[in-house]
């Protein structure tokens, strides 16, 4: 039996009460993909939680951007094959375009 188990059942008997389950682990992280095809982001629209990491991977012919519409975080020049990685530092709705190709448009939503 783990050592924490032992001093927690331990705690218990001597305060009396339940056990509660405690979560030592840091939050898990999700890591997710916007694939630029066909002068499209897809998903279009991409919900995910903070700290969470998104990669926006180029696979069309010509080049791209992934920025957002508010100006606060911008790809640069994506070319074939080229990738980016954002993570979420914030909460909120996100709307960005390509800077080269405005008529495509995409959402990242970050929730708490």
């Amino acid at each position: 039996m783990p050592i924490k188990n032992i001093i927690i059942g331990t705690l218990l008997c001597i305060f009396g009460g339940t056990a509660t389950a405690l979560s030592m682990s840091a939050p898990v992280s999700m890591a997710y993909t916007v694939e630029i095809t066909g002068f499209k982001f897809v998903p279009e629209t991409l919900t995910i939680k903070l700290g969470d990491t998104v990669r926006w991977v180029n696979v069309d012919a010509a080049p791209h951007t992934a920025t957002a519409e508010d100006k606060s975080w911008d790809s640069g020049r994506l070319n074939r094959q080229q990738s980016w990685v954002l993570t979420a530092d914030k909460r909120g709705q996100f709307k960005y375009i390509c800077r080269f190709h405005p008529i495509m448009k995409g959402t990242i939503i970050v929730e708490g």
